[in-house]
């Protein structure tokens, strides 16, 4: 019977509608964790698989920053779980890319790449598509004390993988380390489009997301910023449950059997399958939504720019407000309200490009939540942030 759905499942993504770029293009998808893409990106990231699968110079590269090993409660790096996940993720790839061409044979190696300092990353690769996995301790919740969320928010100076292979210093270090990266893909490609994938950073978008989701978006943005001839697409999380369903059949069951690999990649390693029916806001739901937002790097100017931290995050009466200007050009920063009521002005002059720290006391402000809400150098930037 499972051989059979899956059949089923794959005569119906045969039957939909995918067409092939003629074009060199590169798809970079960044992802928090081996098994997110799948829920939220999947529909553009099957296609894109495919059209890469097919002999053409199109290539996907797949970038996940955390292990996604979940160790909430402290006790330890749990190897076979993000192993687990792993295998999950490359289950996936390979289901979308063997539908159009002959089953092939992965590769494994470990590349060096250069950031503030050098850095061993694995890297593993199935025919036109290449995954990277920085392994980076999972963010779970927010009093994990080495997270990637508080390195960028400066609350922490260095941050080791779970593996222990490599350590980063400071956010730039990873920042620099995967720009060179998706230069270093890039420039395989005679002249590609290219395309960055990530999640929506944006709380007044993605509200209540997983911290990781939220700062591998920052952080690709950030990269697509920099790269300059990029299309970046940011894709709502976690929140897509509560709106319209907005895929074909053909799409659902493209995000079907990507659920269900994941899951055959879980239960295979020993753990229980990925697929929660009872639930409202579920995988049922996600599997029939994919919602995103798309910027051209290169000719539009109201792409976000992510370069916002609050540092601690719940605040307290002080904390620090980290920002950095890309380009010289007036700043303006504001604290609001979740109605929008304009609640103080921060901060409106104009400042060179470089990296800046505000020390700010909210005063008499009651607890609660609020929004900063930065526009620097033209581009507009939201961050919520919670005073305790």
């Amino acid at each position: 019977m499972k051989h059979r759905l899956l059949f089923i499942i794959s005569l119906s993504i045969i039957g939909s509608n995918i067409s092939f770029a003629q074009s060199s293009r590169i798809s970079f998808y960044f992802s928090a964790h081996p098994d997110d893409w799948q829920l939220f990106m999947g529909v553009n990231a099957f296609k894109d698989i495919a059209a890469a699968s097919t002999g053409n110079s199109n290539k996907v590269v797949f970038i996940y920053t955390t292990a996604g090993e979940a160790n909430c409660n402290s006790l330890g790096v749990n190897k076979g779980y993000y192993l687990a996940r792993q295998e999950s993720a490359n289950r996936s790839i390979q289901f979308c890319s063997d539908i159009y061409s002959p089953h092939s044979a992965w590769k494994s190696s470990v590349i060096s790449m250069q950031g503030v300092t050098s850095h061993d990353i694995l890297q593993l690769s199935y025919k036109n598509i290449v995954c990277y996995f920085l392994r980076l301790p999972d963010g779970c919740e927010e009093w994990v004390p080495a997270t990637i969320t508080k390195l960028a928010n400066r609350d922490i100076t260095s941050l080791m993988t779970v593996d222990s292979n490599t350590t980063y210093h400071g956010y730039d270090d990873i920042v620099e380390t995967v720009k060179n990266l998706v230069d270093y893909e890039s420039s395989t490609l005679q002249q590609p489009e290219v395309w960055i994938q990530a999640s929506d950073w944006d709380p007044l978008i993605s509200p209540a997301d997983h911290p990781d989701h939220t700062q591998t978006g920052r952080l690709a943005t950030e990269i697509a910023s920099r790269v300059g001839y990029a299309s970046l697409a940011l894709f709502e999380d976690y929140n897509t449950c509560n709106k319209p369903c907005n895929l074909t059949p053909g799409e659902i069951a493209m995000e079907a059997s990507l659920q269900s690999q994941v899951s055959f990649g879980r239960t295979h390693s020993g753990w229980l399958p990925e697929w929660d029916p009872e639930n409202n806001c579920g995988h049922v739901s996600w599997a029939t939504r994919n919602y995103f937002r798309i910027y051209s790097t290169a000719t539009d100017t109201k792409i976000p720019t992510t370069f916002l931290t609050i540092s601690p995050n719940p605040a307290g009466e002080a904390f620090n407000i980290n920002y950095k200007v890309m380009e010289d050009g007036p700043v303006n920063i504001a604290l609001y309200d979740l109605t929008g009521n304009l609640k103080a002005t921060i901060l409106n002059e104009y400042q060179n490009r470089g990296v800046y720290t505000i020390n700010y006391h909210s005063g008499t402000f009651p607890d609660g939540n609020y929004i900063i809400c930065a526009k620097i150098s033209g581009h507009m930037n939201t961050l919520k942030f919670t005073k305790l």
